[in-house]
């Protein structure tokens, strides 16, 4: 075909409708994309229902509800990449989560952090789950935690092999698919790498560019390279790094 073939590869997006926490929120600080405020907030929404009708209020960044919880010095004492998450219960049935990063990428760590305590998991790429029941028991398995985590390796990078046939090859290089998705359709499936990438701690993701003569023109247009930087802005929402092989020669 004229370039890579779409692939799905045995994909089971299993997620499991749930009445979630009924008046759960997240509050958020200007340090805190509006992507990430979006996506945690749908799935905060979809989070199967907490003990004892607690509702969650997730603070996220320099939101006055985190910054209550958690104070600069104890972000500054976990580094860039680390974050801290700690609750409290009132006695109106509300759990504040506050999570507060070294930056947006830590932020963003401690938000997936709390989303899987909560009963969301991503432990496929394109296939999050969420659990039928709470994996909490009790209020006071959510109530008054206070945890801290940093990372040890510096890079944490995933490359994706773009010269097979995987399932983002296409979108990764700004293509339509050959299945007869046009290049936005196949977003969403992106978005959900990267969030799987943030909840399991990596910092970059990183691809192969494609070239080849029969399609030459748009390998270097414009319309390339503006699908191109969106794909990166989207990595940047998450606070992660996007990274481009660009090979000297495919023959």
């Amino acid at each position: 075909g004229k370039h890579a073939m779409r692939v799905l590869c045995g994909l089971v997006l299993a997620v499991v409708p749930s009445l979630g926490a009924v008046g759960s929120s997240v509050d958020a600080g200007g340090d805190v994309s509006a992507r990430l405020v979006s996506k945690t907030s749908a799935w905060l929404e979809a989070a199967p229902a907490l003990p004892e009708g607690l509702t969650v209020q997730l603070c996220l960044g320099n939101a006055s509800c985190a910054t209550e919880l958690v104070p600069d010095s104890a972000v500054a004492a976990v580094g860039e990449e680390g974050f801290v998450v700690r609750t409290t219960c009132s006695g109106d049935g509300v759990v504040s989560i506050a999570v507060r990063g070294g930056s947006l990428r830590g932020t963003a760590y401690g938000a997936y952090d709390a989303l899987d305590r909560l009963g969301v998991r991503f432990l496929h790429p394109l296939g999050p789950t969420v659990l039928s029941t709470s994996p909490l028991e009790a209020a006071s398995d959510i109530c008054e935690l206070d945890l801290s985590e940093a990372p040890h390796w510096p890079l944490r990078v995933w490359h994706y092999h773009t010269q097979h046939p995987l399932e983002l090859t296409e979108v990764l290089n700004g293509f339509n698919s050959t299945a007869g998705q046009t290049w936005d359709e196949m977003l969403d499936e992106v978005d959900l790498l990267l969030q799987w990438l943030v909840a399991n701690r990596q910092n970059t993701l990183e691809w192969l560019l494609l070239y080849a003569d029969e399609y030459k023109d748009f390998a270097a247009s414009d319309l390339r390279q503006a699908r191109l930087r969106s794909l990166t802005n989207m990595a940047h929402d998450y606070g992660l790094m996007a990274a481009a092989g660009v090979p000297l020669s495919l023959r």
